[in-house]
C-alpha cells in the first residue's frame, strides 16, 4: 500500500490521536509498554501491550486489560470522527508476557530481583545467551551472577564456586534482555 504525502500526514495524526487517547485511558499503576497501529483495506488494527508497575514481572491481569480496553474504546468512539478514525477498527489489549523484554538500562533496577535471559556479545565476539541475575550496573557496565535456576543447575552451569562469581558485561555488548521464569 503506497500513500501520498498528505495521506501520510493524516495517518500520523490518527496514530498520535490514538496514542494520546490510550494514555488518557490508563489506570493508576499502568503504562503502555508497546503499541502498534496497522492499516488495511478493512480498517485499523490497534494493539496495546500494558505494563503494570507493582507486578514483579510487569504483567497486568485480565481485569486491568479489560478496564483499560473499555475506557479506551469509549474514548475512541467519542473521538472517532474528530480523529478521522476509520469506521471499522479493532482493539487488542494484552500483557507483554511474563518473559517480557526488559528495556535496558532504564528497567534494570526495576527487575533486579528477577532472573533474566541475557543475550550479549562475549569477549571472543560471539553471541552468548545466559540466565543471569543482576548485581549492579552503571552507565557503561553491568555486573551479574549466574542465576540459581533449574536450567543452570541441570546443565551444570552453576556450582558453589561460580554462583558468587561476578560476570561483567558492557552495556554496549548487550543485545537483548528478557525476564526468565524458572519452572
Amino acid at each position: 500500500m503506497q500513500f501520498e504525502k498528505e495521506e501520510i500526514q493524516a495517518l500520523s495524526e490518527v496514530e498520535s490521536s490514538v496514542l494520546s487517547s490510550a494514555k488518557e485511558s490508563l489506570l493508576p499503576g499502568l503504562a503502555i509498554f508497546k503499541h502498534t497501529i496497522q492499516y488495511s483495506k478493512n480498517g485499523l488494527k490497534i494493539q496495546i501491550l500494558l505494563d503494570k508497575f507493582d507486578d514483579p514481572f510487569g504483567s497486568p491481569n485480565i481485569e486491568d486489560c479489560e478496564q483499560f480496553s473499555r475506557l479506551f474504546q469509549i474514548k475512541l468512539s467519542a473521538k472517532a470522527e474528530e480523529m478521522r478514525l476509520p469506521s471499522d477498527f479493532s482493539l487488542e489489549v494484552s500483557s507483554p508476557g511474563a518473559e517480557r523484554q526488559v528495556h535496558f538500562p532504564e528497567e534494570l533496577q526495576r527487575f533486579k530481583l528477577q532472573p533474566m535471559s541475557v543475550q550479549f556479545v562475549n569477549q571472543e565476539d560471539k553471541i552468548e545467551k545466559r540466565i543471569l541475575k543482576l548485581d549492579d550496573f552503571n552507565e557503561e557496565t553491568t555486573y551479574w551472577f549466574i542465576a540459581d535456576v533449574k536450567v543452570n543447575r541441570l546443565n551444570k552451569i552453576i556450582n558453589k564456586k561460580n554462583k558468587q562469581e561476578k560476570i561483567e558485561i558492557k552495556l554496549k555488548n548487550i543485545q537483548k534482555i528478557n525476564l526468565y521464569l524458572d519452572f
